[in-house]
């Protein structure tokens, strides 16, 4: 069973943080162009993540298990200028990809934002992450542009 929820509280904060790390590390093991590498700059970049996106930072676990989050944020201002809702981070640990967590955080960071008002999200993906862009578009989301190895997708909510 999935729960994702806003709450990121714990008994014991060190654990969960240790957690997020670990599920950061395996999700882009594969993919480390893409990712801070060094442990001091994933729990730097979290942090931050987590400060940025306040009630945004949703967390799934399957049963008392941490196993993926997304960083979603409503006050976003883009590149161009413009107040959009952003979707900072979203990862799943490798061992329970393919069981719709992510689709089910992806939807409830849309809905998050959707209930702040947000008309239009934005994203960035690395240019190689065929996986991801497949998922994106599934999920409505339309190519906007590109940036060194980072493609822009934006989706429209109204």
């Amino acid at each position: 069973m999935v729960l994702v929820t806003n709450t990121v509280i714990s008994a014991d904060p060190v654990s969960l943080e240790k957690e997020l790390i670990e599920i950061y590390q395996r999700a882009y093991v594969s993919m480390p162009a893409y990712a801070y590498t060094e442990r001091s700059e994933i729990e730097h970049y979290l942090k931050w993540l987590r400060r940025r996106a306040g009630e945004g930072f949703l967390l799934a676990r399957v049963e008392s298990q941490a196993v993926g989050f997304i960083a979603v944020d409503d006050h976003w201002k883009t590149w161009y200028g413009e107040n959009v809702g952003a979707v900072h981070e979203l990862v799943v640990d490798p061992r329970y990809q393919g069981r719709g967590i992510g689709r089910q955080l992806l939807r409830k960071g849309i809905q998050f934002l959707q209930d702040r008002g947000v008309r239009r999200i934005e994203l960035w993906v690395g240019e190689r992450n065929d996986k991801a862009h497949k998922f994106y578009r599934s999920e409505g989301f339309v190519d906007a542009g590109k940036w060194g190895k980072w493609v822009r997708m934006l989706k429209e909510l109204w």
